[in-house]
């Protein structure tokens, strides 16, 4: 029965709640291609049965292993987290929701990481900026998202921009754009250009930068 193939499934090896749903659904699908329409419903409703409670069961046992501090113990835990490297308030603030703090005492150590400058949110967009513009050569539009994704101020943001060297900003873009065309084989020119214009907008540079690297290239052509 499904059931009981569910329950020494799950017995046998789980590793976590989303092997349940595998488990589950390939169960539901071995009942649909070998039991009548009668005999499937009872086995679906059984294992329905035998999946709540075993998720309930997996829940608990979960939540016993999880281990809560008190809020002196999560400050130091939190000031660790945020030596290793810079990190944003909401970062922080899920960290210290997943030790099991109330709202209050959540904001309360937020408050005073951000104080003891362990929460620097400019510094954290300044961090960013170098190592996107940098090393992955994305442009300002793309960090800009980046940033507001992870909750970052437009003030924060703005400091953090000021980080990019004009000079090695267009050279980035250039460097990616002699790749692209490089290893672009679309021959109709129009669309060739409309190629490397979307691969370099998808890499976050502003329309005008691109359009004046693209025609300094078809004239170097």
């Amino acid at each position: 029965m499904i059931c009981c193939w569910f329950t020494n499934s799950l017995n046998k090896d789980l590793e976590d709640e989303r092997r349940m749903y595998r488990i589950f659904a390939y169960f539901i699908l071995k009942s649909l291609t070998s039991k009548s329409s009668t005999a499937l419903n009872t086995e679906l409703c059984q294992a329905a049965v035998c999946f709540s409670t075993t998720h309930q069961l997996y829940t608990l046992d979960r939540q016993k292993k999880q281990k809560f501090y008190t809020p002196k113990e999560a400050l130091i835990k939190a000031a660790s987290y945020c030596a290793y490297q810079d990190r944003t308030q909401q970062e922080v603030r899920d960290k210290l929701y997943s030790y099991g703090l109330e709202p209050d005492d959540v904001e309360e150590l937020i408050v005073r990481l951000s104080q003891e400058k362990l929460i620097d949110e400019e510094r954290y967009a300044q961090s960013y900026v170098r190592g996107k513009y940098g090393l992955k050569k994305w442009g300002r539009r793309k960090i800009t998202q980046g940033l507001k994704g992870k909750g970052i101020s437009d003030y924060c943001i703005k400091q953090g921009l000021k980080e990019i060297d004009l000079d090695v900003y267009e050279q980035n873009l250039l460097h990616l754009l002699e790749k692209k065309n490089a290893t672009e084989k679309e021959k109709n020119p129009f669309i060739r250009r409309q190629k490397l214009s979307h691969f370099l907008m998808g890499k976050g540079y502003e329309n005008d930068l691109i359009q004046d690297a693209l025609k300094g290239l078809e004239e170097k052509d």
